[in-house]
């Protein structure tokens, strides 16, 4: 996980634009590796994981953890499409068709973490699979909340089905 790096944008996004944690949740981020009063340029991802999780117990207390990601997946874009790396994003997103989206979608993803790789595979005009070398087996899950919401922007209606393959490979299938 070490080699992997979560760019500040990532944190600033979810937290400092959208969740703005106080109280035990700002507290639980701290002893995280995360202080929202202090963005950094950037973090090991084991921070971000971390963040995830105790993100997922504070908002999303009983769901299952990669369940509990990706609804916070939804939250993220909102807030990353809110930061100065995110703006470039928001910008080309009005006028990408679901499809372009998802051609871009694995330089748009190296906004947040620049080692990942993906790879965009069609199977079908409105059928794709992405496949991804992350950091971290619930990665596909987080991204799937994140791409539920672009899709959704682009007045198309996905099904988005992520699964890990091991320890640091995952998948999506998407369609709309």
């Amino acid at each position: 996980m070490s080699t992997f790096t979560a760019q500040g944008s990532m944190f600033e996004g979810l937290y400092v634009k959208v969740l703005k944690p106080q109280g035990a949740f700002q507290a639980d981020l701290v002893k995280a590796g995360f202080d929202v009063t202090q963005v950094k340029p950037e973090y090991p991802m084991d921070v971000w994981v971390a963040c995830l999780d105790v993100t997922a117990r504070h908002l999303h207390p009983g769901q299952e953890r990669y369940a509990a990601w990706r609804l916070i997946g939804h939250d993220f874009i909102t807030g990353f499409l809110d930061t100065i790396v995110g703006r470039l994003v928001a910008v080309a997103l009005p006028f990408l068709s679901p499809k372009a989206f998802i051609d871009r979608s694995p330089r748009f993803m190296r906004l947040g973490v620049k080692e990942l790789e993906s790879k965009v595979e069609w199977k079908g005009p409105q059928r794709a699979v992405v496949t991804l070398e992350g950091p971290h087996e619930g990665t596909a899950h987080l991204v799937a909340g994140v791409v539920d919401v672009c899709l959704e922007r682009l007045k198309v209606t996905p099904s988005i089905t992520p699964s890990s393959l091991d320890g640091t490979r995952s998948q999506l299938i998407i369609s709309w």
